[in-house]
């Protein structure tokens, strides 16, 4: 009983406040890495990383807000570097979901059944993305899956 408890407790998650979204964002495969930085003050940095050396890097506005009935977060601006499939030859708006786990950790899922999601680093640059509040407009998308949507300008 303790087992299924625990097992029930374990795969729930809740939508976290925009207060607690800043932060470093990491999603890894094998030869490379995106990390996005949500700062408080309405901003973000993004950066792809390929092999250990910086490939790009841009800075763009997001916005926390519903879409559907799925809180999460809005990037304006944003290019897609990882996975593969994913890429855009463009810079573009991407609404992506955020959960919290029971245990406080926050993740930016835009393909659950793949388990692709940027996770939250709990390392000391996370500080770095905390600043001051602000937002953008947001305008609607051009393309989406379960998880999340883009739209390329």
């Amino acid at each position: 009983m303790l087992v299924v408890l625990f097992v029930a407790l374990a795969g729930c998650s809740r939508t976290p406040t925009q207060e607690e979204l800043p932060g470093l964002y990491v999603f890894e495969q094998s030869d490379s890495r995106q990390e996005i930085g949500i700062k408080s003050d309405g901003s973000y940095t993004n950066s792809y990383i390929r092999e250990g050396i910086l490939v790009w890097s841009d800075v763009g506005r997001w916005e926390y807000e519903k879409s559907g009935n799925v809180y999460g977060v809005t990037f304006s601006l944003f290019h897609v570097g990882i996975p593969d499939d994913y890429k855009t030859r463009g810079r573009g708006f991407w609404f992506v979901p955020a959960e919290k786990d029971m245990f406080g950790s926050i993740a930016l899922c835009f393909d659950l059944d793949l388990n692709r999601c940027f996770q939250r680093s709990n390392g000391a640059r996370n500080s770095e993305f905390r600043e001051e509040k602000g937002s953008v407009p947001l305008l609607s998308g051009c393309y989406s899956n379960r998880f999340s949507w883009l739209c390329c300008g």
